[in-house]
């Protein structure tokens, strides 16, 4: 038997697809488990975490027989399971980083390493000031694993370096964050676009999506978004599909057409993988499209901010004492602000001066991609 995917919807038993009719519950052969929180697949093991029996261990780890992933019996398999036993809350969520598998608690972080012979793996605590604001905010990118924090947004590099990378997004996540529905969080990996998208929920009736572009190859070249979601509901999760149709309006339908409640031009109207959407609490699904200017009629905002830089004490020469700034955007507007206390001159639009409030300048973009440079001298 071919197992090609295993899921798992919040406390349950994982379920696996074999490429063919429906999915299949895993029968945890040899072992008193029948649920667990969160899964993941190491050197062809099922690791499973925050166990239930009769019980619930929120503490225990247990893995599968070699290649067997319904064979956990540890009479006479590779199977076997341990327990954290100074883990800060509740394991929440497993995940792959690097050879490692990560283990993320309510209050801490720790790995488990694969080390073969009857031991098969070894486990070690490295960080107890990590609290993800859930097992969804954890997310793996291929070499590195990212996670929104009560704090920040960190990565994790599979050995022992937790670094920060939200400082942009930080003192609004802990101004905003509602503690008491972290249940609602969720990321999202783009791995075609190179994106990661969380959501988490905030007091208010606002919500927002905040995007993460990043580079596996140079870790300090990120950029931070913040995309709001018009619509009432609360995003709950996101995903992609293939059409293989175009979308077209039923015939005959009673509905009004304003009633549609989808996005219905540009690029939503293609076919091909991957189409985003977006689902929320009400059951909904709508579809994202990155040239899509409009959310149910409600202009959509994003906010880009820049990386703060400086010009090097050795550049501080005639060659050095200016720096140019050019970016693209599309959109019906866009606002600019600098902060620099220095002549600020936009070589498209004119000139104007920042103040140590900073200054706030409004381009009219009419739909299109338009260049802008800015020379600040």
């Amino acid at each position: 038997m071919t197992i090609k995917l295993i899921g798992l919807l919040d406390v349950d038993k994982p379920r696996y697809w074999t490429g063919a009719n429906r999915f299949v519950d895993l029968s945890f052969t040899g072992t008193s488990i029948t649920k667990c929180r969160t899964v993941e697949i190491v050197r062809d093991h099922l690791v499973v975490g925050d166990v239930y029996d009769s019980s619930r261990f929120e503490h225990q780890i247990s893995w599968s027989d070699t290649g067997n992933f319904n064979e956990f019996s540890t009479a006479t398999t590779n199977a076997g399971s341990m327990l954290f036993t100074d883990a800060e809350g509740a394991i929440v969520r497993l995940v792959r980083a690097g050879d490692r598998l990560a283990v993320f608690t309510e209050r801490s972080l720790a790995t488990l390493t694969y080390v073969g012979g009857s031991t098969i793996f070894a486990a070690e605590t490295l960080d107890r000031g990590v609290t993800p604001l859930s097992g969804n905010s954890v997310v793996d990118i291929g070499p590195f694993v990212l996670f929104a924090d009560r704090e920040n947004i960190f990565m994790f590099d599979g050995t022992r370096l937790v670094q920060p990378l939200g400082d942009f997004v930080s003192s609004e996540l802990r101004d905003t964050l509602d503690h008491d529905s972290l249940d609602q969080t969720f990321a999202f990996h783009d791995n075609i676009d190179r994106v990661v998208y969380w959501m988490w929920p905030r007091v208010g009736s606002s919500y927002y999506i905040y995007s993460l572009d990043y580079n596996v190859y140079d870790v300090r070249d990120i950029r931070f978004g913040r995309i709001k979601f018009s619509n009432s509901d609360i995003p709950t999760c996101m995903g992609t599909f293939s059409r293989d149709a175009f979308i077209s309006w039923a015939n005959g339908g009673t509905d009004p057409w304003t009633d549609a409640k989808i996005a219905w031009e540009e690029g939503t109207t293609e076919l091909g993988y991957p189409i985003k959407v977006v689902g929320t609490s009400n059951g909904k699904t709508f579809l994202w499209d990155d040239a899509y200017m409009n959310d149910d009629s409600e202009p959509i905002e994003h906010d880009f901010t820049t990386e703060q830089f400086v010009v090097p004490q050795l550049l501080e020469s005639m060659l050095g004492r200016w720096l140019q700034v050019e970016f693209e955007a599309q959109g019906t507007d866009v606002d600019i602000e600098v902060n620099t206390q220095k002549n600020v001159q936009d070589s498209t639009e004119g000139t104007f001066v920042s103040s140590s409030d900073g200054e706030n300048k409004n381009v009219i973009l009419d739909g299109d991609w338009k260049r802008y440079k800015i020379d600040i001298d």
